[in-house]
């Protein structure tokens, strides 16, 4: 009967229970309805009662059973029954320590079920003195014991555990799955007192995520169940959801009356009397169990107390052996793994900075190398060869700039120089500087505004350090800003102990998702200009610097609208007592930048710099277009390409795949590390556009890893040359994919050839690939489209650019570009094809044959046909037993 929920009928049926068991004198069923009996009195919130009932079971089990007797499961039933009876007071520990004691006998007993509910009950402990991970591992382990145990209650009930510590955790999607299983799992069986957990966890969450209706009909169903098997500790929480719903929805007086009626329940649920009585009831059991323990001390021999003395003894010393070896174990083990992380990491560390600095050294060996050999082997105008040589030098400023980076950057932390502090007004020293830019950021129409609060600001700092700061953050200003933009130097003194210095610009700004690594070493964001110096140095060597000056630095930056660096220094050092003091007079050998190695710096902007991108020279040159970044190398690559081929440029992937919709060049020679579009992504994008996939791709890099290459072969690249080439390598590698594709074009001809007769056949099909070449599909589709239209009189060039949505010049250079003739061309080609097989194989005159071909003028049909075929229509009529 208790289990069908009917708490009240079932204390009166087990009280005749236990009448009937203590005439009998039968200990087992005494200590059995003792139990139930505690069970009822606990589900009735009657807390006194039921530890009185478990006590007195727990007593007489104790006495009368052993540890493997069948009566002992009552002992067991007895330690559950105290532990449930303690949660419900809150005693956390004291319950732990019940249920700890029974799983250690349920483990012994091997008993799946009684473990899963101990699992359970110590998980409970766990989550409501909020240690939600070791709970969650003790309702796992109830789960796995009550699938063994095949019990449909135990997993329900673990269910529900499961979800509460989702929905505490705030993940109420998982929450409700969890109580749905345990819904579902329990929805058939006859306890209701355990379904109405998640009947109630269900309808808590759904009015956390607003489903109000299937709340309201959850929490119904709740209420109408609590009532019906009077669990007033159920009924609390019902009354307590239905208040917050009629607060939410602005019914403040039922609210406030469900409010009232939850306190009045909980009061009567927990109160101090019965947590009293529970613990008056847990003395005497102590007691009694005490005078039993003398008792049985007294009967025991001293010789046994001897040898249990020693023997602990002896395993406190084994114990503690085993603990020093295993804390030894322990120690040298955390100690290898550190290493080893150590060591992986200078690794890893290493493997990227020979990656990058190979990777910065190839492309200035490459504009250095190629430009000597052109020197050496060419006849060159004077002109020409200084043009050479300032490349050159820009380069080898850049190659430099580069190793003396690198060395500071060893030096600081190393700390092999001693920094060399002074004390002075910062706000003269930075404005000193500020000035050497003005003639940099003039020729680039950038307006530059120095700013302080204060003329004088007087504080420690390392001018070597300030020179180095100063001359990245600004080189990184002017880089990216456009002309007509603004660059602003402000110090301010945010505190009487900090100074802080603020450069900010109004440039193309930083990525979001590449502000946390910015300060990386060798980063290389999606903006590549963003790294100051030397491919990624630059601002890693600024962070560095600040923090030999025991600073801060940060970056705020909005995409488009600039970026604003922001460092704080604090006014005095350690030693401040004892430092040289700076003036304007002082002797000094700051680094200010020269305007030629500012220039080389920041790359070669100038449009008048490059050679032109126009379209030039004669019709039947084949076009390369050369996509890089930097100036000098993409001058170099069109100095050996301009005699053979058109020329044209593009800065980054981006404006490349606009040129190439353009123009329709017939190769593209591509670096890979590019702003705005990288190598990678152009590549890709080229192979995925119907109008550009047949343009074949060469990849030139200083990336040279076996990875990188097969990266860009994946991407779409016909060819992958690494930096420094070879001038002759990339010369007749250009050479023989242009042969390549002059084959193809004959090929795809022929194969032209072969299916024209079949297009009507194929263009009744489904629009389905016929080839796995997507030129060829082009072809046929192109084919398949004169083939629908050839009677149509609107059949023209445009006609069939619309149908394909490009335009005329795109389709023209597209069809040139694989079969070598223009559309119009191939529309009468399409069209004498047709002719000829009529005249051959029909009995139709020529004027049918001419009209069904598309011409309505018969003798412009007959003049073109003898320019085709070298006869007239009547000719080769006449002659078709001949094959032609």
């Amino acid at each position: 009967m208790r289990s069908e929920a009917q708490f009240i009928e079932s204390v009166h049926f087990n009280r005749k229970y236990l009448e009937e068991a203590v005439f009998f004198n039968d200990t087992l069923e005494i200590t059995e309805a003792l139990n139930n009996l505690g069970t009822d009195f606990r589900r009735l919130s009657m807390f006194s009662e039921a530890s009185n009932y478990h006590y007195k079971a727990l007593n007489i089990s104790e006495q009368y059973s052993k540890k493997h007797d069948p009566g002992f499961r009552g002992y067991i039933y007895s330690l559950n029954g105290l532990g449930n009876v303690s949660l419900s007071l809150r005693n956390y520990n004291e319950a732990e320590s019940f249920f700890r004691e029974a799983l250690n006998h349920e483990l012994v007993q091997d008993n799946n079920l009684g473990k899963a509910i101990n699992y359970a009950n110590i998980g409970s402990c766990f989550e409501l003195r909020n240690q939600y991970d070791s709970a969650r591992y003790f309702y796992n382990k109830s789960l796995e014991c009550n699938i063994r145990a095949g019990s449909a209650l135990g997993k329900g009930l673990c269910y529900t555990h499961l979800g509460r510590l989702h929905e505490i955790g705030k993940d109420f999607i998982k929450a409700k799955e969890q109580y749905k299983l345990a819904y579902d799992v329990m929805f058939e069986k006859t306890d209701k007192w355990h379904w109405l957990e998640p009947v109630i966890s269900l309808a808590r969450i759904n009015f956390y995520l607003n489903n109000y209706s299937d709340f309201l009909k959850l929490i119904s169903q709740a209420e109408s169940t609590a009532k019906e098997i009077k669990s007033p500790e159920h009924l609390v929480q019902v009354y307590s959801l239905q208040s917050e719903y009629y607060e939410q929805k602005g019914d403040y007086e039922k609210a406030f009356e469900l409010f009232r009626q939850s306190e009045l329940m909980q009061d009567s649920t927990v109160n101090l009397v019965k947590a009293n009585e529970f613990t008056d009831f847990r003395i005497n059991y102590e007691r009694e169990k005490g005078r039993r323990q003398i008792k049985s001390l007294e009967d025991l021999n001293l010789k046994k107390e001897k040898t249990n003395r020693y023997t602990l003894i002896i395993a406190g010393l084994v114990f503690c052996i085993l603990f020093f070896v295993f804390i030894l174990g322990f120690y040298i083990f955390r100690q290898r793994t550190k290493t080893n992380k150590i060591l992986k990491d200078m690794e890893r560390f290493r493997s990227n900075f020979y990656t990058y600095i190979t990777h910065e050294f190839r492309t200035p060996i490459t504009v250095i190398q190629g430009l000597s050999e052109q020197m050496e082997s060419k006849e060159l105008s004077r002109d020409t060869q200084l043009e050479y040589l300032k490349s050159i030098r820009r380069q080898s400023n850049n190659l430099l700039r580069l190793v003396n980076d690198i060395m500071d950057i060893s030096k600081l932390k190393s700390r092999v120089n001693k920094p060399d502090w002074k004390q002075g007004n910062i706000v003269v020293y930075i404005n000193m500087l500020s000035e050497t830019f003005k003639l940099v950021t003039a020729q680039k129409d950038i307006n530059l505004v120095f700013q302080s609060e204060k003329e004088d600001i007087e504080m420690d700092f390392v001018p070597f350090y300030i020179d180095k700061i100063i001359n990245n953050l600004m080189s990184n200003a002017i880089k990216n800003t456009y002309a007509g933009g603004e660059i602003r130097i402000n110090i301010t003194e945010p505190s009487d102990d900090l100074v802080s210095i603020r450069v900010s610009d109004t440039g193309q700004g930083i990525d979001e998702k590449d502000l946390k690594n910015i300060f990386s070493l060798f980063y290389q964001g999606s903006n590549v200009k963003t790294n100051v110096g030397s491919g990624g140095v630059g601002l890693y060597f600024t962070e560095l610097l600040v923090k030999g000056m025991n600073g801060t630095i940060e970056v705020e930056s909005v995409k488009g609208e600039g970026a604003t660096f922001i460092i704080q220094f604090p006014k005095r050092t350690k030693s401040s007592s004892h430092l040289d003091f700076w003036n304007i007079n002082s002797p000094m050998n700051p680094i200010f930048p020269s305007v030629d190695s500012l220039q080389s710096q920041m790359g070669d902007n100038d449009e008048n710099s490059m050679l032109s991108d126009e379209e030039k020279g004669v019709e039947e040159k084949y076009c390369i277009l050369i996509v890089e970044d930097n100036s000098d190398v993409i001058n170099y690559i069109k100095t050996l390409l301009q005699d053979q081929y058109n020329v044209i440029l593009a800065n980054n992937g981006k404006e490349a795949l606009a040129k190439a919709s353009e123009v329709m060049p017939d190769i593209i020679v591509s670096d890979i590390m590019m702003p705005e579009m990288d190598g990678y992504e152009l590549c890709s994008s080229i192979r995925e556009s119907s109008l550009l996939n047949h343009i074949p791709v060469v990849l030139l890099t200083a990336k040279s890893s076996v990875e990188d290459k097969i990266q860009g072969l994946k991407s779409g690249a016909e060819a992958y040359l690494k930096k420094p080439f070879d001038a002759e390598e990339l010369l007749l590698l250009i050479e023989n994919i242009l042969s390549r594709r002059q084959l193809l074009k004959e090929k795809y001809l022929k194969r032209i050839e072969q299916h024209v007769s079949d297009i009507q056949v194929e263009s009744e099909k489904d629009d389905k690939p016929y080839y796995d070449d997507d030129k060829m599909n082009f072809i046929l589709k192109v084919t398949r489209i004169i083939d629908e239209n050839i009677q149509n009189p609107a059949l023209t060039t445009s006609f069939i650019a619309s149908q394909l949505y490009m335009s005329v010049s795109q389709l023209n250079r597209k069809l040139n570009a694989i079969i070598g003739c223009s559309t119009s061309n191939h529309i009468i080609h399409i069209k004498m094809k047709k002719a000829k097989k009529l005249l051959r194989g029909s009995e139709m005159n020529i004027t049918e044959i001419a009209e069904l071909c598309g011409y309505y003028d018969l003798p412009y049909f007959s003049k073109t046909f003898k320019k085709m075929t070298g006869y007239t229509p009547t000719q080769y009529q006449q002659l078709s037993d001949l094959d032609i």
